[in-house]
């Protein structure tokens, strides 16, 4: 799962609305944030397997970003952190936290068996991959689901911004689905990493749009 992961930001956001949108952005794909380093330090890797459908990426070994142990313990870690270095609630913490644990949930339906439960053992996944028409329409549904649920529940003048961010996020997910994908491995995960970083930004550009 790609974008659909930030159906649970927006959901989120319109539950605690003093939430920053960008943190919520960070928080539901730190995971895939912390394995695009992984692999860029030798720690975790994949294999490309252009046979596969949907898209090449045979996702073997992931056990410290991916794990479901893992990743119970990035939210964890997150939630302390928060709490600890920051002014925000325990109430907003506990949703930041439940933000990065989502990450192995929503990727659930979606993935191959990958999805470890504890180290690279007990791989799960439900293989909506397989299926490439169904698993975008998936991503784009929960994503427009959220952004519209958040916009009806916002003024006017703020509903364009989140429209806006929307409709990136589904040209994003229409290139990746559709569009050619980079031959070399360290490629996808540098291009992984840059969208990641340039959504985030751009949920910024909206929070500042919405407090002005």
């Amino acid at each position: 799962m790609l974008i659909g992961h930030y159906s649970v930001a927006f959901a989120m956001k319109r539950f605690e609305p003093n939430l920053k949108l960008w943190w919520l952005f960070v928080a539901v794909q730190f995971v895939d944030i912390l394995f695009t380093l992984a692999v860029f330090a030798g720690l975790e890797d994949f294999h490309l397997v252009w046979e596969l459908p949907s898209n090449p990426l045979d996702l073997y070994y992931m056990p410290f970003t991916h794990s479901l142990t893992a990743s119970i313990g990035w939210a964890l870690l997150g939630f302390l952190a928060l709490r600890h270095t920051t002014d925000l609630s325990r109430n907003s913490c506990v949703l930041i936290a439940l933000a990065i644990l989502s990450h192995w949930f929503v990727d659930l339906p979606v993935h191959r068996p990958d999805l470890p439960v504890y180290g690279n053992q007990l791989k799960l996944g439900f293989s909506l991959w397989n299926y490439p028409l169904l698993a975008y329409s998936a991503e784009i549904a929960l994503l427009l689901g959220s952004v519209v649920y958040l916009a009806t529940h916002s003024s006017s003048q703020h509903r364009k911004p989140l429209y806006a961010l929307g409709a990136v996020l589904v040209l994003i997910q229409t290139g990746v689905t559709f569009g050619p994908v980079p031959t070399a491995k360290l490629v996808i995960t540098a291009s992984l990493l840059i969208n990641f970083l340039l959504l985030t930004f751009l949920a910024r550009v909206v929070d500042v749009r919405q407090n002005a």
